[in-house]
């Protein structure tokens, strides 16, 4: 009887500290955090993988290739990277392929297809880390594939051999959304593939034709309806905001500029967007529900380009400016309230985001190949540098994954084991 209730209560005590731990551990998820990323030295690049704010660097890769463009899977389990690993003779033309591993290097394998590829890939995961998109350039040509984690299926995405561009995949994770056509084609399209179990990709649906230019597009959180920009042919150019409804075939019309847009983000009931030329850059909001456009930008800057990025609770969001060779991020509130400069550099700004917790800011600023990472507060507080020579294509930070069931579950257990302790003790 003794032993059984020291049992209890030893066990218990041990449950409690370790949801005690995975509660604290939620409560600090940027601490955990590992930025994956390439650095070139001797020639070649490997992925490396970087605790912030401490001096962690693990080399993934080791190998004489160019390791690049590293991408976490949703869900935290996997990176996928773009390499040349499989070019055979010096000089010659690189083939390039996308790889997946495990964070800890292991599991390393070839996934999807071979290329000579001359551009720049770009990986995309569907939200439930099974399937891969890439886009590359193949001797002058775009082309495009989505590959199975699973077992490696791979699948070109194409509409009456026009090859793919812009593609998007759905919240609900049950489709990806592409924009096919090249710029002399008399009609651009937006199609929809849809993965199936069984096989590969069930063959694709055309939802809209248009004779204007469809630049790219962006699914709605239901993700019932794509938001896309387009631009007219002709020498004076009208670039539009549209709204197609999946399952029909004629778009709405959002809003039109004679300035092309940067950054279409959906956030919630709401689209945000920039609208920007050679003098100024403005950020607007539309409704898609009332069709209502704010009749004044939330924040007009003079300036050349910008980045946007909302925090993912979407009540703040950062933007980046470029004016009169003085880059700025500006911090403001979704009604433009409250602007804060965050940080001055006339060094370029590449890219912006936030930590999924809201707690840190990213950003990546240099010249292509020398591009470095910061972090620093949403006040523009604690900036700290992570990397050094670092060939960054994108900030990639492994996601938060959403541990409160386990520490729930592990917090009840103790309680009860607790209990049982305290009622054998009573009624002993």
């Amino acid at each position: 009887m003794i032993m059984a209730r020291s049992f209890l209560v030893i066990g218990s005590s041990v449950l409690l500290l370790m949801s005690a731990a995975l509660v604290f551990a939620r409560k600090h998820p940027s601490e955990a955090r590992l930025v994956a990323h390439s650095d070139f030295w001797d020639g070649s690049s490997d992925i490396h993988l970087r605790i912030p704010g401490t001096d962690y660097d693990a080399n993934l890769t080791h190998h004489p290739a160019h390791d690049t463009q590293p991408t976490w899977s949703p869900d935290g389990k996997w990176i996928a990277f773009v390499s040349d690993r499989e070019t055979t003779r010096p000089g010659g033309h690189a083939l390039n392929a996308m790889y997946v591993m495990r964070p800890n290097g292991s599991a390393l394998q070839k996934v999807g297809l071979s290329s000579p590829a001359t551009g720049t890939r770009v990986i995309s995961w569907s939200a439930d880390s099974q399937w891969l998109y890439s886009r590359y350039i193949t001797r002058g040509w775009w082309d495009s594939y989505v590959v199975r984690i699973q077992d490696g299926y791979s699948e070109t995405l194409r509409h009456d051999a026009t090859f793919t561009l812009y593609a998007a995949w759905s919240p609900n994770n049950d489709r990806i959304a592409y924009r096919t056509g090249m710029d002399d084609d008399p009609l651009i399209s937006i199609g929809q593939a849809i993965p199936n179990g069984e096989g590969g990709i069930m063959e694709t649906q055309v939802l809209l034709n248009s004779e204007d230019f469809i630049d790219y597009l962006v699914w709605s959180p239901d993700g019932q309806q794509i938001a896309f920009i387009s631009h007219t042919r002709s020498t004076i150019q009208t670039y539009k905001l549209h709204l197609l409804t999946v399952g029909e075939h004629e778009a709405q019309l959002l809003f039109s500029s004679s300035r092309p847009f940067l950054d279409v983000i959906w956030t919630g009931d709401s689209i945000s967007f920039l609208n920007t030329d050679a003098q100024a850059v403005a950020l607007h909001t539309v409704l898609p529900d009332t069709l209502v456009v704010m009749p004044l930008p939330i924040l007009a800057l003079p300036g050349q380009y910008g980045r946007l990025a909302w925090s993912n609770r979407q009540q703040s969001l950062v933007v980046v400016n470029f004016n009169q060779g003085q880059n700025t991020i500006y911090r403001l509130n979704l009604d433009g309230s409250d602007r804060k400069t965050l940080y001055q550099s006339n060094t370029p700004i590449q890219r912006v985001t936030w930590s999924s917790d809201g707690e840190w800011i990213f950003f990546g600023t240099g010249y292509r190949e020398q591009t470095q990472l910061y972090q620093m507060r949403p006040d523009g507080s604690d900036l700290t540098y992570l990397t050094d020579v670092a060939f960054d294509w994108d900030t990639p930070l492994s996601p938060t994954i959403d541990k409160t069931w386990q520490s729930g579950l592990l917090m009840g257990l103790s309680i009860l084991m607790g209990s049982l302790a305290i009622l054998r003790y009573r009624f002993r």
